[in-house]
């Protein structure tokens, strides 16, 4: 007499927890893969802001004028991201009215990430500062320069810093020629998605500048 052999597929369940697990393990990698993304971002923002920082030094010490680095959000095809530019003297003197600015940069665009106060950065990253006191805030430098002639990319929230014809740095946009320097100054990046800032935050990277050489420090935890 025939006999059936017990069936070796799957049951309906059975194909229903596997589809579950798939599904489970792709959000998984999906999630890592944002957070490399991010991650890199970040650290290529921090690296590209280094360098423009420590040109603008360079700039500052050669051409013995006033030099000055300025930064803003900005949003791009419904992407925020970060704009940075470089301008100097054009009389040799402090004078940092539009007329008296020229652009020695390109407009620099960060991608995938916003500007954030040092003091709202982990904790993490802000004990690699080692300072003993805070850094001054670049976000809230209240007199930094308004700088208004690249058309259609205005630097008017005065996120800038002040690069002395000896590299020292200070947030006055207008500062006399014996005015010293700020001990330290510091911002950070962190990522964003789309038009906004990623929340909660789960990554950053921060930037110190010593305002007595102008030295950028990039603190990544």
């Amino acid at each position: 007499m025939y006999k059936s052999s017990p069936s070796n597929g799957f049951s309906l369940v059975e194909l229903l927890v596997v589809v579950a697990l798939l599904a489970l393990l792709s959000s998984f990698a999906v999630a890592t893969m944002r957070d490399v993304a991010s991650s890199k971002g970040i650290e290529a923002a921090a690296f590209e802001a280094k360098t423009l920082i420590e040109f603008a030094r360079s700039e500052a010490m050669v051409r013995q004028t006033p030099v000055w680095i300025a930064f803003r959000n900005a949003t791009n095809d419904g992407s925020l991201e970060v704009q940075a530019a470089v301008f100097g003297s054009i009389d040799g003197t402090l004078n940092s009215s539009g007329t008296n600015l020229a652009t020695l940069s390109r407009v620099v665009r960060l991608r995938g990430v916003g500007m954030s106060h040092f003091s709202a950065l982990l904790p993490a990253t802000q004990s690699l500062a080692s300072v003993t006191a805070p850094p001054n805030e670049l976000l809230d430098n209240p007199s930094g320069i308004i700088a208004t002639n690249i058309p259609s990319k205005s630097f008017d929230n005065r996120w800038t810093m002040t690069f002395m014809p000896r590299g020292e740095v200070l947030l006055d946009g207008a500062p006399a020629m014996a005015a010293g320097f700020d001990p330290h100054v510091g911002f950070g990046f962190v990522p964003t998605r789309g038009n906004a800032i990623e929340s909660p935050q789960k990554q950053d990277v921060g930037i110190l500048v010593e305002g007595s050489t102008g030295a950028a420090r990039i603190l990544r935890f």
